[in-house]
């Protein structure tokens, strides 16, 4: 719609008059009064004539569709990371498990061996 001049139209934007009282442009996000739900920019203008409001009004029943593949996508794209970083991870303790493993073996078998001979002499120190 264009320009309404009717009295019935201007009472479903109560925007309007704020905007007009106010000089300010007003931002509203609500139910139309068919329920539906949209996002309105009500811009004053003030002519030699008088003064009025532009009002934008726009639909918002894509952005709602929007936001539900979006959180379909992202419920997906959690459970194919979940997917990757379980068996990836499992994967990497048991290498680590591993190491350690064979790092405490060997380590228990030099605690358990005697001592070197060398392991008391002081190594000679090299001059620059």
């Amino acid at each position: 719609m264009l320009v309404a001049t009717d009295r019935d139209e201007i009472e479903l934007y109560p925007e309007i008059a704020t905007a007009l009282a106010s000089h300010k442009v007003r931002h509203v996000v609500g139910r139309a009064h068919d329920g539906r739900l949209e996002a309105r920019v009500t811009l004053p203008v003030h002519t030699e004539r008088g003064e009025f409001a532009v009002v934008l009004v726009k639909g918002l029943a894509e952005a709602a569709a929007a936001r539900a593949v979006v959180g379909r996508a992202l419920i997906i794209a959690a459970i194919i990371g979940l997917g990757v970083a379980l068996p990836l991870g499992f994967w990497l303790a048991t290498r680590l498990v591993r190491r350690l493993s064979v790092l405490r073996r060997n380590a228990l078998r030099v605690a358990d061996s005697d001592p070197p001979s060398s392991y008391g002499r002081s190594i000679p120190r090299r001059d620059r």
